[in-house]
């Protein structure tokens, strides 16, 4: 487990290694960079919970062998009287 969030990692243990973190919002577009440039650290959170951000809202697993992205545009849950309002999915 790594602790912080950086760019890239000299830890020798680490060396050849791609490390998958979130944690950290960034656009889907940025993701992609990351994973299309080949980065050795691969940050995925595409802030979900920001539903008023332009360019989050995006829940963004990896499948980690191909690295390949998947993308939906996610916002759930205004629960008022049980009952679940303003349900959105948007498929990427």
């Amino acid at each position: 487990m790594v602790w912080e969030s950086q760019v890239e990692y000299l830890n020798p243990l680490l060396a050849g290694n791609t490390i998958i973190h979130g944690h950290r919002p960034i656009t889907f577009e940025y993701c992609e960079k990351q994973v299309n440039g080949n980065k050795q650290v691969i940050n995925i959170d595409t802030g979900c919970v920001y539903k008023e951000k332009v360019g989050y809202r995006r829940l963004t697993p990896i499948e980690l062998y191909s690295k390949k992205l998947f993308s939906v545009y996610f916002y759930i849950f205004v629960i008022r009287e049980s009952r679940i309002e303003n349900v959105e999915y948007e498929k990427a």
